[in-house]
C-alpha cells in the first residue's frame, strides 16, 4: 500500500475531515455513486503512480551517489592513472559536494514524497466513506495497529542519503584539509 504508512504514526488519516472534498449529489443525481468510483478509481490509480515514481527517485539518487564515490575512489586509488593524479585538486572536493549536494536533494524529496503519498491516502480513505467498503481505510488501521513504536519505512529511507552525506561531507573535509 502506501509506503509512508506510519510517517506520522499516530496520525489517524481516516479521520472524519472531508472538507470541500464532496460536492452536491443533485447535479447529477443517479450517476453521482457512479461519477464518485470512477473518480475514486482514478484516484488511487493516481496514488500508485506517485509510489511508481518515489520508487524511480530512490534508484536515480542511489546509482548517482554510488556513481560519484566509485568515481571519487578510482581517481583518488592509488593504481590511477599518471594522467589523473596530476589533475588539480579541485575534484577532492568537487566530487564529494556534488554527492553531498544529491544527498541532501534526495533527503529532501523523501520527504516530499512521503507528504505527498500521505494527503492522497488521506483523500482515499474519505472517498471511501461514501463507498460500500472502505479497504485502504482497513488497511491503514491494521498498519498502524503493528506499527506502533516501530520506524517508518520514510524514516528507513532517509538514512540511506544521511549515509551519503556523511560519506561526502567527510571526503570534502578531508580534501579541503589537505588542500
Amino acid at each position: 500500500m502506501n509506503e509512508t504508512v506510519g510517517q506520522t504514526a499516530k496520525e489517524d488519516i481516516s479521520a472524519p475531515d472531508s472538507g470541500d472534498l464532496f460536492g452536491p449529489e443533485e447535479p447529477f443525481a443517479a450517476d453521482y455513486y457512479k461519477l464518485l468510483l470512477e473518480q475514486y478509481k482514478l484516484y488511487v490509480d493516481s496514488s500508485t503512480k506517485v509510489s511508481e515514481r518515489r520508487a524511480a527517485v530512490q534508484t536515480f539518487f542511489l546509482t548517482a551517489n554510488t556513481l560519484l564515490a566509485t568515481v571519487y575512489g578510482l581517481a583518488a586509488g592509488k593504481g590511477s592513472a599518471p594522467a589523473i593524479q596530476q589533475v588539480d585538486t579541485a575534484w577532492q572536493w568537487l566530487v564529494p559536494l556534488a554527492g553531498l549536494l544529491l544527498a541532501l536533494s534526495w533527503f529532501v524529496l523523501i520527504g516530499a514524497y512521503s507528504a505527498l503519498n500521505s494527503a492522497k491516502f488521506k483523500v482515499i480513505c474519505q472517498l471511501e466513506q461514501r463507498l460500500p467498503v472502505r479497504m485502504f481505510d482497513r488497511e491503514w488501521q491494521i498498519v498502524l495497529a503493528k506499527e506502533r513504536g516501530r520506524y517508518t519505512l520514510t524514516q528507513v529511507e532517509r538514512v540511506i542519503p544521511l549515509i551519503f552525506a556523511s560519506f561526502f561531507a567527510a571526503l570534502m573535509l578531508r580534501a579541503l584539509a589537505v588542500i
